[in-house]
């Protein structure tokens, strides 16, 4: 909470507060803020709220609301805070290994006790939350950057590191990646390259959920949120969005968000072979079951649920030879129905499960 010396400098700065309404604004802020310190925050905070909205100083938080930042204990895993420069590594388990040996051996003779036991801790987290390993496990060693970036590399060579304020940054081992930076209110901004032309591109979020494009070389970016055909690029960032929401609202585990991209990342390999088109109708069926603006079969009714569902659609998507008697009736005519059609077959699971 402000001190009412600290509410002193809520007048705007020179040049910044132009005009009668701004500047009014700015007395009035201080007037309220200060009677909201002598009789608590309740109705004057929300009047506060409201009047700042109005003059579009700040974000209607009731829209905001929407956007879990993450809760303590769920969500993305930033590390343990080791200040220690570390490469990223895969490593095969020994007969006598622990996490804490393991985590001596690769921060180095000169680490003290406290850092191997955040190492240490920070190797089971990345590895399912284990606490002890077992004899030619393959395990994740995770690295850290100099400017505090939590760097995994997975076991296909692609690489991720986060950033405690939110930016990410991936690698791929076939030379594509991205940079994404948050905003406000669920905006950001991604910067994506790669070795081919199509590769290279910007992909801007605004807070009110549009999806922009801007190609390489161009200055424009396009509004493609409901382009016809729809847009591969922007339908993938979509569903990847409905599922890092309920990473963030601790409905599902980092593991499952991480399988499910995963998929993702394989299913966008069928392109070459379905078209991107394909690709992107498959993906906008799935988002139907996580966006919750359809009526949900009460069979199905939790987010978690409606996640699960939803994953194994993208599984089987990447690949239908995974499809088991148990998932369809009749597994070899979905196999088939995956295979040359995946987005028709997605629909109608899908519209059974939402009728």
């Amino acid at each position: 909470m402000h001190t009412e010396r600290e509410l002193e400098g809520l007048d705007g700065q020179p040049g910044r507060n132009e005009g009668n309404e701004s500047s009014s604004l700015s007395s009035w802020i201080r007037d309220e803020s200060r009677a909201s310190l002598r009789g608590g925050w309740g109705k004057e905070l929300t009047r506060l709220n409201a009047r700042l909205v109005e003059s579009n100083v700040l974000p209607d938080l009731a829209v905001c609301g929407d956007k879990t930042e993450g809760k303590a204990g769920v969500g993305y895993y930033y590390g343990e805070g080791l200040e220690h420069e570390l490469e990223p590594r895969i490593y095969i388990a020994g007969e006598q290994d622990s996490l804490e040996s393991v985590a001596r051996t690769f921060l180095g003779a000169g680490a003290t006790r406290q850092e191997v036991e955040k190492y240490a801790r920070e190797i089971g987290a990345v590895n399912g939350g284990i606490d002890r390993v077992v004899l030619r496990q393959t395990l994740l060693l995770p690295g850290h950057t100099g400017d505090g970036g939590f760097v995994v590399r997975y076991e296909d060579g692609s690489e991720i590191t986060r950033w405690a304020d939110g930016t990410e940054r991936s690698k791929e081992p076939d030379g594509t990646g991205y940079v994404k930076k948050p905003g406000q209110c669920g905006a950001y901004t991604e910067k994506r390259w790669g070795p081919r032309q199509e590769d290279n591109y910007e992909l801007i979020r605004t807070a009110d959920g549009r999806y922009l494009i801007r190609e390489q070389g161009s200055e424009k970016a396009l509004d493609k949120t409901d382009a016809n055909p729809p847009d591969v690029r922007v339908e993938s960032a979509r569903l990847d969005g409905w599922a890092e929401k309920l990473l963030l609202q601790g409905r599902i585990s980092a593991e499952d968000f991480n399988l499910f991209r995963q998929n993702m990342k394989r299913f966008n390999e069928r392109a070459h072979e379905l078209g991107s088109e394909e690709v992107a109708k498959t993906y906008k069926e799935v988002s139907r079951l996580l966006s919750g603006e359809d009526s949900w079969n009460a069979r199905l009714g939790k987010y978690e649920q409606r996640f699960e569902f939803a994953a194994k659609l993208v599984s089987h998507a990447a690949d239908p030879s995974t499809i088991r008697w148990r998932d369809y009736p009749d597994a070899v005519y979905w196999r088939r129905w995956y295979g040359r059609s995946p987005s028709d077959a997605v629909k109608a699971v899908v519209d059974y499960q939402l009728k």
